[in-house]
């Protein structure tokens, strides 16, 4: 009897000792469960809180867009488009010479080639009394200009009544576009002399469009079959 008190009395630390090591393995458990479920919503915060840089990022660099210098009209893009347009506008007029079926259209050409001739003579000079440079053309610019290049590149393609109508079209479009453009970025001009360039330009601009409106709709009217009386 007093033997198995003894030992009961020696293995009680023992046990009491299982009990502790037992419950203490259990808490890291529970702890690491917390420690984890912690760091989640840690993850979660960090990742709303780069989406929020990220935001925040894409909006600046959006209002850093909206100022970028290609989107700004300038008196030297405005000086260089003309520039530009002035040339191909003496091609185009080249090529009605050449091309043209009708009286009109040939007229017409060697109209251009006089005009823009002159139009950029007067820009040349102006620009050098401004300070301009005429080589500003930017991406869109170029992208525009090389648009209305491939049009013509199709135009010459055609012969006849065809070339006449589609001419017609083009040039209308493309005097259209340069007036709706400088009717748009006017009160942008800062230099006074291209100011009264363009006051002056526009109503020839005009004029040129007019007629190429004509043209169009001649070679159109030719075009068609004429009309026949129905029999009785």
């Amino acid at each position: 009897m007093k033997l198995i008190m003894t030992l009961a009395l020696a293995l009680t630390p023992a046990i009491a000792f299982a009990q502790n090591t037992a419950t203490t393995t259990t808490n890291p458990k529970a702890d690491n469960g917390a420690t984890t479920e912690s760091h989640g919503k840690m993850d979660t915060n960090t990742s709303a809180t780069t989406k929020d840089d990220s935001a925040r990022k894409d909006d600046t660099t959006r209002k850093v867009d909206s100022k970028n210098p290609d989107q700004m009209m300038t008196d030297a893009r405005i000086a260089s488009i003309l520039h530009k347009v002035n040339k191909e506008e003496v091609d185009a007029g080249k090529l009605a010479e050449k091309h043209g079926t009708s009286s009109d259209v040939k007229e017409y050409g060697r109209m251009l080639i006089k005009d823009h001739q002159q139009a950029d003579e007067k820009l040349t000079a102006m620009a050098k009394k401004a300070n301009l440079d005429l080589n500003t053309l930017n991406g869109p610019d170029k992208d525009m200009l090389k648009t209305d290049k491939e049009k013509m590149d199709q135009v010459k393609k055609m012969k006849g009544a065809e070339f006449d109508r589609a001419y017609g079209s083009a040039m209308y479009d493309g005097h259209d576009g340069v007036i709706k453009m400088l009717d748009q970025h006017k009160n942008d001009i800062k230099s006074p002399e291209l100011k009264q360039f363009v006051d002056d330009t526009v109503p020839t601009l005009q004029h040129h469009r007019d007629m190429a409106d004509k043209i169009r709709g001649q070679s159109a009217a030719q075009g068609r079959s004429p009309a026949t009386t129905p029999r009785q």
